[in-house]
């Protein structure tokens, strides 16, 4: 069968047993796991292998074979997520067959995933006419389709991960893997070795998988680059410029053909990132480079980017999609949003959760902090006539509150003529 499917063209991993099976699989996850349900005398049969899979990868395919399975385990293989089994002995036509039709459903499953986060992540950063989103969207689409590493800059919240995300979707290796790597609390010692592998020589030779080595022909993505230490990015520069590199303690060069994106917090120019990254990165960085605005340079942007937050929410929760009235959205594009994009989606998502009985999210669906400095705020955000009429009306209601609706009193109180009261208080609807 190993033969048959290397004929094809497959690359092919095989294991004795469950222990070496496990160890390779969580080494390198391949895109199809042929397994046996009957492994001799070993601790762990076919089932349990299949169970755990499933639970670390659930849309990996997993076709089950067996020369001695009942009917009864062959369901359950299937029942517990088995993409198909096999029953020996069987032809090899319909063993490719099988594997064919599983690595096209997977690919397709794949597919649709990311397609479906590119889309709802890109729509939120790019929503809006403005200046700043018109330079995005042509900065993106220039520097997705190049191979050279690439660098986000920009304050924090303000979308680095969405646009790394974006970059990949855009650029020809939009069909392979996107992996993103937290450089944030990663020790000199685990991130050297989970980027370029280790190779272990005690009484048998061992190689875990780097990084490099199992996202070849894919995107890798390192948020906040000023965290790297400086020898990993050394040797990061090394394999940019030579597409080779070898694994912590190994000797061989291997060679990969891996696309880099890199972000920071700091712009280029900046003498923090000057001072953090090696100067031939740097220099690197600066010339392919995507700079993030702020919210508060994007304000004319923050309506459609809360709509399309409320949109995609909604279609996630499955309930019908909702609107925010203009008073919130005025309330939204005036404030000052100290962590910028991340802020701005957990907030509109509480929203949506105060207001699911309710058609139009308004300011009362807020965090009462933010509810109650909306209420301080509010005059600000409107035409000159509508603030001061605002304003008249809660002047006027807190005095006739506190009076009693006596408007003598009332115009006593706030040193106005009395008939003058009565026209402004029907005016404004206080009295009828």
């Amino acid at each position: 069968m190993e033969l048959v499917l290397k004929d094809e063209g497959y690359q092919i991993r095989s294991a004795a047993n469950s222990i070496d099976g496990i160890a390779q699989f969580h080494a390198r996850c391949p895109h199809l796991v042929i397994l046996d349900i009957w492994l001799g005398n070993h601790e762990r049969d076919g089932i349990t292998i299949l169970e755990q899979i499933k639970k670390e990868h659930p849309f990996l395919p997993v076709v089950m074979i067996s020369g001695h399975a009942t009917i009864e385990k062959a369901v359950a293989s299937l029942h517990k997520g088995a993409f198909d089994f096999l029953e020996k002995p069987f032809s090899l036509e319909k063993l490719l067959l099988v594997v064919d039709r599983a690595l096209m459903q997977s690919r397709q499953q794949n597919q649709m995933q990311d397609q479906e986060m590119y889309d709802n992540q890109i729509e939120v950063v790019l929503s809006g006419q403005s200046p700043a989103a018109q330079n995005l969207r042509a900065n993106l689409e220039h520097i997705a389709n190049q191979n050279h590493p690439s660098f986000i800059s920009g304050p924090l919240g303000a979308g680095h991960f969405d646009v790394a995300r974006a970059l990949h979707g855009l650029s020809p290796r939009r069909l392979s893997a996107f992996k993103n790597v937290v450089l944030c609390g990663a020790d000199q010692l685990h991130l050297e070795s989970l980027i370029f592998g280790l190779e272990v020589r005690q009484v048998q030779r061992r190689k875990n998988l780097g990084i490099l080595e199992q996202y070849h022909l894919s995107t890798v993505f390192f948020d906040e680059i000023t965290l790297m230490p400086r020898n990993i990015q050394r040797r990061l520069m090394k394999y940019i410029q030579t597409g080779r590199f070898t694994c912590v303690g190994g000797e061989e060069e291997i060679e990969s053909n891996v696309r880099l994106i890199f972000s920071s917090s700091q712009r280029g120019g900046d003498a923090a990132l000057e001072a953090a990254v090696i100067p031939e990165l740097y220099v690197l960085c600066k010339q392919y480079e995507i700079m993030l605005p702020p919210l508060e340079d994007r304000f004319r942007d923050i309506g459609p980017m809360v709509q399309t937050i409320i949109n995609q929410y909604c279609r996630m929760l499955h309930i019908v999609p909702k609107r925010m009235d203009i008073e919130a959205v005025r309330f939204f594009e005036n404030h000052k949003w100290p962590a910028n994009l991340f802020q701005l989606k957990l907030i509109v998502q509480w929203m949506v959760l105060m207001a699911l009985e309710y058609d139009v999210i308004t300011l009362q669906h807020l965090p009462q902090e933010f509810y109650q400095l909306a209420e301080q705020t509010q005059y600000l955000h409107l035409p000159l006539r509508e603030a001061r009429e605002h304003f008249e009306k809660d002047f006027l209601l807190h005095h006739m509150s506190k009076h009693d609706s006596n408007v003598q009193n009332v115009a006593h109180a706030i040193g106005m003529e009395r008939t003058a009261l009565y026209r402004k208080l029907k005016t404004l609807g206080i009295l009828g």
